[in-house]
C-alpha cells in the first residue's frame, strides 16, 4: 500500500515479508558510531564471506538492526546471506532468521541515504499514518538485492503492523 510521504525524496509501500534464514556476522554498535561500525563491518570482515561463499556474486544480502537498547541508544547489527545450498554453515557465522511481518519498505539510490530514511520512516512516515504503528522492538533491516553492486539500490524495511 503506497504512502504520500510529505518528503518527496523517498516513497513508502507496506509489503509483506516471508521469513528468512539467514547467515552472518554481528556487532554491537550505538546511534553513535553505526554509520562507521556497520560498513566497517561489511567492508573489513563480511564481505570476504560473500566471496567465498558465492564466488560468482550477485547474492542478496541483509544489514539487520535488533535488540535496540534505548538506555544506551545502542544495538545488535547483523550483516547476512543466505546460507548457500548444499553447504555447511562456517563456524565463524551465526544464524539469524528474520522474522515475517509487515514492514515499511522505502527503496535507496544509494548506501548514503541509509540514516537519512531511517530518520524519515520513524520521525516522519510512521507518526503520518493512520493505518499502521511501528513495532519498536522488533527487527528493522535493510535490504540489498542480487544487483546491489551493479546498481547501488537498495531498501530500508521498518516493522509495522495495522492499527
Amino acid at each position: 500500500m503506497p504512502s504520500t510521504p510529505r518528503d518527496t525524496r523517498f516513497s513508502v509501500s507496506v509489503t509483506d515479508y516471508p521469513a528468512q534464514e539467514l547467515i552472518g556476522m554481528k556487532i554491537r554498535t550505538t546511534m553513535e558510531t553505526c554509520q562507521d561500525d556497520c560498513p566497517k563491518l561489511w567492508r573489513e570482515t563480511f564481505i570476504r564471506w560473500i566471496e567465498q561463499l558465492y564466488p560468482e556474486g550477485n547474492c542478496p544480502s541483509w544489514g539487520v538492526s535488533t535488540a535496540y537498547d534505548a538506555a544506551t541508544g545502542s544495538f545488535d547489527y547483523w550483516a547476512l546471506i543466505k546460507a548457500p545450498e548444499g553447504q555447511g554453515i562456517p563456524k565463524e557465522l551465526g544464524s539469524f532468521t528474520l522474522p515475517a511481518g509487515l514492514y515499511a519498505e522505502c527503496p535507496l539510490t544509494s548506501v548514503a541515504e541509509i540514516h537519512t530514511a531511517y530518520h524519515f520512516l520513524y520521525s516522519r512516515w510512521l507518526p503520518s499514518q493512520t493505518i499502521y504503528i511501528g513495532l519498536e522492538d522488533a527487527a528493522c533491516f535493510e535490504y540489498c538485492p542480487p544487483d546491489f553492486l551493479q546498481t547501488g539500490h537498495l531498501s530500508v524495511c521498518i516493522p509495522v503492523v495495522r492499527r
